[in-house]
């Protein structure tokens, strides 16, 4: 399941909006919310997000992530016609094996390409203490 897709659903519950009753709001039919619940249909349209936010009156925070969880849900990967051999290999070995990996597999990746975010990151230096010699 998408986060677009469980943002849907658990906003839904946790408002006690039934299906047909948010279709209405939004404009459209129930079997296409029911389709974007349960991940049959991709992320809907931009304009479906902004009248979601316009429709149900979100928070700041709410709006941003929503946002985030549409951008997060993109099935779509456009790559860089720049990027290295070895990347388009890499891409194409993960879309091979997506499917079976194991949640530990998909966090440690997550990871890796997080950790240049943090590689610039200053340094604190290690204090040396020095011991003082006593003798007695």
């Amino acid at each position: 399941m998408s986060p677009f897709s469980d943002f849907l659903r658990s906003f839904r519950l946790s408002n006690e909006i039934p299906q047909a009753e948010l279709a209405d709001l939004m404009g459209c039919n129930q079997t296409f919310i029911s389709a974007l619940e349960n991940g049959v249909r991709s992320r809907p349209s931009k304009d479906f997000v902004d009248k979601f936010v316009s429709v149900f009156d979100l928070t700041e925070a709410e709006t941003l992530h929503l946002y985030e969880v549409y951008e997060a849900s993109n099935n779509t990967i456009m790559l860089d016609p720049a990027l290295s051999q070895d990347a388009f290999r890499m891409f194409h070995e993960l879309r091979e094996k997506m499917a079976d990996l194991a949640p530990i597999q998909v966090k440690l990746m997550r990871d890796i390409v997080t950790m240049k975010d943090h590689i610039n990151e200053p340094q604190t230096k290690a204090r040396i203490i020095r011991r003082r010699n006593v003798s007695g």
